[in-house]
């Protein structure tokens, strides 16, 4: 430890040697190269600024307006022995509420054979109760319920994402 400590103090003193004298006029023109830099933002020296957040009539945009979801929304009621309802027009989601009693396995969501959104229910462990406020909407043309008995029920109701 001592030993690491000398070396270093050594490398210090000798460092500083050699810019005194050595390197003295190096050290003088790498200074004389450097130039200060002032930003003041007063009056008389305003920095100039821009909005970037600009409407086409160049005013600031405050808020985007917002369309009101005025259609699309729906719900369905299904029994727990695997059973599907089918949309010819498929509905877009921009929200879902869904009830699932205890015996439901799952709940899914398809679309053109592509599985869109699949719930566990509460006999696989799942939730029995989900609301989801979705960032992407979604759409489908199927809801498929599959539980233990006909009595098991899948309750689903959507917001929908006609303005």
């Amino acid at each position: 430890m001592r030993r690491s400590l000398a070396v270093v103090v050594l490398a210090v003193v000798i460092g500083a040697l050699l810019g005194g004298t050595v390197f003295r006029d190096e050290i003088a023109q790498a200074r004389a190269l450097a130039q200060s830099v002032v930003v003041s933002n007063t009056p008389a020296q305003a920095v100039p600024v821009r909005e970037q957040n600009l409407d086409a009539q160049g005013n600031i945009k405050v808020r985007a307006s917002v369309t009101p979801i005025t259609d699309g929304g729906g719900g369905v009621l299904l029994a727990g022995t695997p059973s599907s309802q089918l949309y010819a027009s498929p509905p877009t989601a921009t929200a879902l509420s869904i009830r699932l009693s205890p015996g439901i396995f799952f709940l899914q969501f398809t679309y053109q054979g592509n599985e869109v959104a699949a719930f566990s229910g509460p006999a696989q462990d799942g939730n029995a109760a989900i609301v989801l406020a979705l960032t992407r909407p979604i759409s489908f043309d199927r809801i498929t319920c599959s539980g233990s008995s006909s009595s098991e029920r899948c309750t689903v109701g959507w917001i929908g994402a006609e303005p």
